[in-house]
């Protein structure tokens, strides 16, 4: 289990959540089953929020073969 925490949404910074993303992935490894819940809807803003945490999982995912 992976706990991670925003603090406030009034005191968060511009990039909080896509640094989330890319944490939370760094501790995840190599898990074949994830699942994430999240408390961003009482923000009123999930969707964007989301979007932003997955983009974050999404650039530490990035591999750079050549």
């Amino acid at each position: 289990v992976i706990v991670v925490g925003a603090g406030d949404a009034g005191e968060n910074a511009e990039n909080t959540w896509l640094n989330m993303g890319g944490k939370t992935l760094s501790k995840i490894g190599s898990s074949e089953k994830v699942h994430v819940f999240t408390d961003a809807e009482k923000d009123g803003q999930d969707a964007e929020l989301l979007s932003e945490f997955a983009l974050g999982m999404t650039l530490r995912a990035y591999d750079f073969d050549e």
